[in-house]
């Protein structure tokens, strides 16, 4: 379907209103006899970017339209609920942020603890916050709502002391109702007001107010549990200008915690977390070549003549989006290329240029030609073994940008302006990379991929896949989790969407519980081979029950497909069976859009069909003797 606001860039604000103003008569009319229909044209035109006004207006609608068909969940949609407790008014943030992750899929529900009573209602068991069972806890707190007080006649120590005692009580609430639901917090931290009792000196004071948040901010970040999760409430207070968001009347008259202006980009900020802590994330940053990484183009241009590098403004604005996508890439995101252009001449400035801030050796897909650029995303996905919705496009041209979200709209296709300048904060702004992990091999993921070419390179060279599997030297080690890898485990469960049985997702805090309970077994698999190392690629749960081993979590990266992993880890799982006196290994499969890739993947590892749901989910049985066969694989173990 066509985005109806498509035309906004180029619209006049009367243009624009009028179009709103259609759109909401067209649902008004439609609630009453089709609130399903209402809701999915909703979720399919909302923008983020609407103002404050736009986004209450819409709301409107789309909770009459909820009423109007009871709440169910509609089919494709997830149920999601959702608690958030603070000291000022959270009514028109929630309605924002359920409309934010309606457009994401979920049907939220949302329970607004009373005000000013937080801490109270976090530890009274018998609260409504814990008889709505939350999914999520929200603590939206700013900076009125510390325990401590700064005064100005502390010393270094004594701020510092009295950092460690505040963080301290808000641990308390944490592990509170991590206690009693088991479930993720998502915590504000405090953002530092306008007003400054000794202006520049202010962070020079120990017992300044400015001085104690940033303080107790920089203390909160390096110290949470792994079960809360930090919304960055000081840069958004930054981003909008402090004297704008923390406007006292706003406060004094309704308990506002800041404009009604800043509340869309609010609620845009949360909901970036819940898609990252529930595995909606974007991996792979696609790019065009000619006026978006660098000015001019380079068949027509050559070399010499297009715009990149330091000493012209055109020439350093495009500089700056080559370095934002480095910096990407460092942090675990993949970039490719996908333009229409002679492939040869397009790799030249990447080979020679001297100003170029990216090298091929950054991109993990480069795909020149002449085809249609929806074809050539569609093959870059393929190529990289991650699905289309993981991809964000930037291009400089607005017809390329309509084909591509016309024919793949799932893939996310900012509006970019004019000036090149402004490219990279479009990128920062739309969220699109939000993650709630970081460790070492996010910083190597390109270079997997990288290594993935090579090996497909030896692949072609060889006469068949038995030839290719003996040659490529594959060790595989194979050990409980651990604390080290907890994070990337984390992401996986977090992350993976095509080879996933299940598609349970777990918090850190979850897994750590997996680990330290007996009955459940956990297993991580890393995988090294001629051409280098791929990282922790799979993560495997399990759990007794009696004589049975019962399969919870399976999955695996999809850059390791079809090498036999997944033969070698039922081999170890059999073997531990064995071992520990098991008779039986169950799991199960369950449907998504994504994972038909796994549908077949027990009957392929030996497993007995037991029964089929009527929603497609299939359960498989496995016998453990002697006679258990072991499976072929290329694999060994380190």
């Amino acid at each position: 379907m066509q985005n109806i606001f498509e035309t906004f860039p180029t619209a006049s604000f009367q243009e624009r209103e009028s179009l709103h103003q259609e759109f909401r008569k067209a649902l008004n009319a439609r609630v009453a006899t089709d609130p399903v229909g209402t809701i999915l044209a909703l979720q399919h035109e909302y923008d983020p970017t609407w103002n404050f006004s736009l986004q209450q207006q819409y709301y409107k609608v789309f909770d009459k339209a909820r009423k109007q068909f009871g709440g169910e969940i509609l089919p494709g949609f997830k149920p999601l609920k959702i608690a958030a407790v603070g000291s000022t008014t959270l009514t028109q943030l929630l309605w924002l942020l359920e409309l934010n992750l309606l457009a994401s899929g979920w049907l939220t529900q949302t329970y607004e603890a009373n005000y000013g009573v937080f801490r109270q209602e976090l530890l009274d068991n018998s609260s409504d916050l814990y008889a709505f069972g939350p999914q999520l806890l929200f603590v939206l707190t700013g900076h009125r709502d510390t325990f401590t007080h700064p005064e100005t006649s502390w010393s270094g120590a004594e701020t510092q002391n009295r950092v460690e005692q505040e963080f301290a009580s808000w641990l308390r609430l944490w592990e509170t109702f991590n206690q009693k639901t088991g479930n993720t917090i998502i915590q504000n931290n405090f953002d530092v007001p306008d007003t400054r009792l000794f202006g520049n000196l202010e962070l020079r004071v120990p017992g300044s107010e400015g001085r104690f948040l940033q303080q107790l901010n920089l203390h909160m970040a390096a110290n949470l549990p792994e079960y809360v999760l930090l919304h960055d409430l000081d840069y958004l207070s930054a981003y909008h200008g402090k004297k704008h968001f923390n406007d006292p009347r706003f406060y004094h008259h309704s308990k506002q915690q800041c404009s009604f202006d800043v509340l869309p980009d609010y609620a845009a900020n949360l909901g970036a977390i819940v898609r990252a802590q529930r595995g909606m994330i974007r991996k792979c940053l696609v790019l065009d070549l000619d006026n978006t990484l660098w000015g001019g183009v380079i068949g027509d241009d050559g070399i010499n003549g297009i715009q990149i590098g330091e000493g012209v403004p055109s020439g350093e604005a495009y500089l700056s989006l080559q370095r934002y996508a480095k910096s990407l890439k460092d942090r675990g995101i993949l970039l490719a290329v996908c333009s229409k252009n002679d492939e040869t001449i397009a790799r030249e400035p990447f080979q020679s240029h001297p100003d170029m801030a990216l090298r091929l050796d950054d991109i993990a897909c480069f795909v020149a030609n002449w085809n249609p650029k929806p074809d050539n995303i569609r093959q870059i996905a393929q190529t990289l073994n991650i699905g289309i919705d993981s991809l964000v496009f930037v291009d400089d041209n607005p017809a390329e940008r309509a084909i591509v979200r016309q024919m793949l709209p799932e893939v996310a296709v900012p509006e970019l302006p004019d000036d090149p300048a402004m490219y990279s904060r479009v990128l920062s702004e739309g969220r699109y990379f939000e993650s709630v992990t970081f460790n070492d091999e996010d910083r190597l993921r390109t270079r997997f991929y990288l290594d993935n070419q090579k090996r497909d390179e030896f692949a072609q060279a060889a006469t068949n896949l038995d030839d290719f599997l003996s040659k490529l030297g594959m060790i595989a080690t194979i050990c409980p989790f651990t604390e080290v890898d907890l994070d990337r485990i984390t992401q996986l469960v977090a992350r993976s969407n095509q080879f996933n049985l299940t598609t349970r997702r777990y918090t850190h805090a979850d897994l750590q519980g997996f680990m330290n309970d007996p009955q459940y077994v956990t297993r991580s698999i890393r995988l090294t081979d001629t051409f280098g190392d791929n990282g922790l690629i799979s993560v495997w749960i399990g759990k007794h029950e009696g004589d049975t081993l019962l399969v919870d979590t399976w999955l695996m990266s999809c850059r390791v497909l079809s090498r036999g992993v997944e033969q070698h880890l039922r081999n170890h799982i059999v073997s531990y069976a064995r071992e520990h006196g098991l008779h039986t290994i169950r799991g199960a499969y369950i449907p998504t859009k994504k994972n038909k890739l796994v549908e077949e993947h027990y009957a392929k590892l030996g497993f007995v069909l037991t029964r089929t749901h009527d929603d497609g989910t299939t359960e498989w049985e496995l016998l453990v003797d002697k006679q258990t066969p072991i499976l072929p694989t290329y694999i060994k173990d380190a």
